[in-house]
């Protein structure tokens, strides 16, 4: 029987995480195991997500089936790989350290339809960043954590009720993302946003085979905004974007090396700019910060919220206005997070003319 679901699933050293994924897929709800099929590529780990990968075949009611890879840290080429396996019509991109809710799967199926791309409802468990381990509670060799997230693979596989879930979590993929998501949510419910691609997100993104394959896939050349690549290529080919509020993920979260993650979140930003010169990626990076409330983005701006911004897009003076902030705020801010922003600065520079190209 050929399955209508392909779950697609990279991962590289989350091999303790990729266990608690594996077994959360076990007990979906609104949806057969028959239906669907699980697909996990390993990108060149050096734990041993192979043996978490037999050991869950061994009792998982769905196909799971194994593919490899070495992407030299290029993101999308694992979930090409994925992809090109697969035999459902929907593919299902998750990430080895999303742990989906108990509709994840029927939800995403349900919000399916030709030509659109569909994100579902992400949330981040903060609990589990100094875990090794989430399954067992084994820290990382210079944690100690003080209220860590244990979740036993024995309960994900009986079926953690959602409602269990999100009592930990908290809105978005990362701490912090709440408003910006809620933001990003009612612009793919409203629709027809020139920013849309910005909901393209692997992290839980459905979307037709068919669709896919007419994108050509990721980028795989990529560390990171792969999504939003796809999403643009996707936009401007005619498909849509769209949300699935029931498709519920919940990142485990973990430590990460916020040096590299910010040196990958530069060098997208300028194979980015590169490959569409017209994007306005500088106005959604000062959305995506204005969003949260974060004091240094003066608020007469109007960048707090989606609608706002689109009429910003299509102001030139006020379009210049915030390309002059963006380049303040590149010589303002101090390398130590991706969100880490010094604006203050760049504030209190005397502005050009709002007629300023």
């Amino acid at each position: 029987m050929t399955p209508s679901l392909s779950i697609v699933i990279p991962v590289r050293d989350q091999a303790p995480r990729l266990r608690l994924t594996l077994a959360a897929l076990e007990r979906q709800a609104g949806i057969e195991p028959d239906d669907y099929e699980v697909i996990v590529v390993d990108d060149d780990s050096s734990d041993d997500p192979r043996a978490v990968v037999s050991a869950a075949q061994r009792g998982a009611p769905y196909a799971l089936t194994m593919a490899s890879c070495k992407s030299g840290g290029g993101r999308g080429l694992p979930r090409n790989v994925g992809a090109a396996a697969a035999r459902g019509s929907l593919l299902v991109f998750l990430d080895g350290d999303a742990l989906p809710g108990r509709r994840l799967l029927a939800s995403h199926g349900a919000s399916a339809s030709p030509g659109r791309l569909v994100l579902g409802d992400i949330y981040v468990l903060p609990g589990t960043e100094q875990l090794l381990d989430p399954g067992d509670g084994t820290p990382v060799r210079w944690a100690h954590p003080a209220d860590p997230l244990i979740l036993p693979v024995a309960a994900v596989r009986d079926g953690i009720a959602d409602a269990s879930l999100m009592a930990h979590a908290l809105k978005g993929c990362y701490p912090r993302q709440a408003a910006w998501q809620r933001q990003l949510e009612d612009l793919l419910v409203t629709g027809g946003a020139s920013f849309a691609w910005t909901g393209v997100i692997p992290h839980n993104l459905s979307m037709p085979r068919e669709v896919f394959e007419r994108l050509g896939g990721f980028d795989p050349t990529l560390r990171h905004s792969e999504g939003w690549e796809l999403g643009i290529r996707a936009l401007r080919a005619g498909y849509s974007a769209g949300w699935a509020s029931e498709a519920r993920s919940f990142h485990l979260y973990h430590a990460r090396n916020e040096a590299r993650a910010e040196a990958n979140v530069a060098e997208a930003r300028g194979v980015l700019l590169a490959k569409y010169p017209d994007l306005p990626l500088d106005v959604v990076e000062l959305w995506f910060v204005a969003a949260q409330g974060h004091p240094y983005v003066p608020a007469e701006l109007g960048l707090g919220a989606w609608r706002d911004v689109e009429r910003i897009l299509a102001d030139p003076g006020r379009r210049a206005e915030c390309r002059w902030l963006r380049r303040e705020w590149a010589r303002a801010r101090r390398p130590l997070s991706a969100l880490d922003y010094r604006l203050h600065a760049a504030l209190n520079r005397p502005r050009p003319p709002a007629h300023t190209p």
